[in-house]
């Protein structure tokens, strides 16, 4: 299964796994709390990097090779967890034991509301940012902080300020 919060994205998305009959998109804002609306960001980079949040006030063009990102839209969402999402899709957890997570600064509010469905995963990939991208979003040492406590290790340590980390259940 793939599950993308914005909605333009989603379409383009859906269209893409059109040939790939044992693959499904659905269109969800994957957080902690049962329909919490928030206001989406929509970054200029095709929608790429929106998020809840809006980016730090830091130079990100000297962070992704002169490239400036800004936020240029707001949409309103309302968000759903993991575990909520699964039952009431009567998907079953045990089925999908490794994870991509790729949620712009919002992966610590995803890991709480996907506690109970967690415990069935055995391997994720994390984006993880060793600064504060996103105002307020989750930064590297807090993602492995909650990860260790839930029985995960870090492969390796990131090189860079923003990057995909493996994470493997001890």
């Amino acid at each position: 299964i793939w599950i993308e919060a914005n909605p333009k994205i989603y379409e383009n998305l859906k269209d893409n796994l059109t040939k790939y009959k044992l693959q499904k998109a659905f269109c969800r804002l994957m957080l902690d709390e049962e329909n919490k609306e928030y206001l989406f960001n929509i970054s200029n980079n095709d929608g790429a990097s929106s998020s809840i949040y809006n980016f730090a006030d830091i130079n990100n063009e000297k962070m992704f090779s002169g490239r400036k990102f800004n936020m240029e839209d707001k949409i309103k969402i309302k968000s759903t967890s993991l575990d909520n999402f699964f039952e009431k899709e009567k998907i079953d957890p045990k089925n999908f034991n490794h994870w991509i997570i790729d949620i712009q600064g919002s992966e610590l509010k995803f890991l709480n509301g996907a506690k109970k469905s967690l415990k069935y995963c055995n391997s994720l990939i994390a984006e993880v940012s060793t600064k504060e991208i996103y105002k307020g979003g989750a930064t590297w040492d807090e993602v492995q902080k909650f990860l260790n406590q839930q029985g995960f290790v870090a492969i390796s340590l990131p090189e860079r300020v923003h990057t995909d980390i493996l994470f493997l259940r001890k």
